[in-house]
């Protein structure tokens, strides 16, 4: 059986995790590692808009701004994103975005279960998970990953997602350490739909064989319309250092670097419905102009393509202790 995790003397639930529950996972998405490992919490892979590269979360069903997110016991920022695809749960909502941190720089996570927002405040209605860095003053740890996913009978898939971390700890003078994390993912597209009928053959509109008919007649899958997970590679680093200034007095400084790339399809604009590829006046003031339309370049319809490139920076320095300056900080 496996060891409890959950804190049997606190008022409110406590689930805790250390590195190792995280790492026997292999998952180098530390938003899936959390949904493999947290019951009431959920990640929900999107392929819309910004929601494909910043996932939606929740917790108890809540939207993900209700979440509070905390790195060592430091509020953590929100992203960039407000989300407007998805659930209605999660629409409007502004959560952090886990997914920037690298797995390997987490010590222990801390998650409580309940509403904590009489403590941190109405970000906190769904509960609060901390995240606990490393602190090693030594030590090096590599880890290297690589899964496949399956091969279908036809040959299609075989997509290897692949992730490189690294940790190192190292002194700082005899009384501090500066602990740095970094990984770099690979993770492919993946796509299992077969090809949508307008695009075949130039066919143009529906028929009642639509949905039915499975026309696969395209090389290297490069099918007119793509449902799966998005593209997506990055870089995610973090930092965590401390120097003992005096017997009372601690100083801290913590803090994450991330840039990431994912690409993805939007629906067919497909060139026989109505409405798909309007065409715009060139000059409204003169008909005689002309119009634009982007059927004249794709006559058979096209796929936009939706490019994400996110960059993540946090830093936060601070000092704590007992009677510093008169006050418990």
């Amino acid at each position: 059986r496996a060891a409890g995790r959950t804190a049997m003397k606190s008022p409110t639930p406590i689930d805790g995790f250390d590195d190792m529950v995280l790492r026997r996972q292999g998952n180098g998405d530390l938003t899936e590692t959390l949904k493999n490992q947290v019951p009431s919490f959920n990640a929900t892979p999107l392929t819309g808009d910004g929601s494909a590269f910043v996932r939606s979360t929740s917790m108890r069903g809540l939207p993900s701004d209700n979440v509070l997110v905390l790195t060592n016991s430091k509020r953590r920022h929100r992203s960039a994103l407000i989300a407007h695809f998805g659930s209605a749960m999660n629409v409007g909502a502004q959560g952090s975005d886990i997914g920037m941190i690298p797995s390997i720089a987490i010590k222990r996570l801390e998650v409580l279960r309940d509403g904590a927002s009489a403590q941190y405040g109405s970000d906190a209605i769904a509960g609060v998970m901390n995240l606990i860095l490393k602190d090693n003053a030594e030590g090096v740890e590599f880890q290297v990953t690589n899964g496949t996913w399956m091969t279908a009978p036809n040959g299609r898939g075989g997509e290897a997602d692949v992730t490189a971390a690294a940790n190192i700890g190292m002194p700082l003078s005899d009384n501090g350490f500066l602990n740095v994390s970094a990984e770099y993912s690979v993770r492919p597209e993946l796509s299992r739909g077969t090809q949508h009928l307008s695009a075949n053959d130039g066919y143009k509109g529906w028929d009642t064989s639509w949905g039915t008919d499975d026309k696969d007649n395209v090389d290297n899958w490069q099918t007119a319309m793509n449902w799966g997970r998005p593209e997506n590679n990055g870089f995610r680093s973090v930092w965590n250092a401390g120097l003992q200034v005096s017997d009372n007095v601690e100083a801290y400084s913590f803090g994450n670097y991330a840039d990431t790339y994912g690409e993805y399809s939007f629906f067919l604009r497909d060139e026989g419905k109505s409405g798909a590829l309007t065409a715009i006046p060139l000059n409204p003031n003169d008909p005689s102009a002309g119009d634009f339309s982007w059927g004249d370049t794709y006559p058979l319809g096209f796929t936009p393509r939706l490019e994400g490139h996110g960059t993540d920076f946090s830093s936060v320095t601070g000092v704590k202790g007992e009677n510093l300056g008169g006050f418990g900080v």
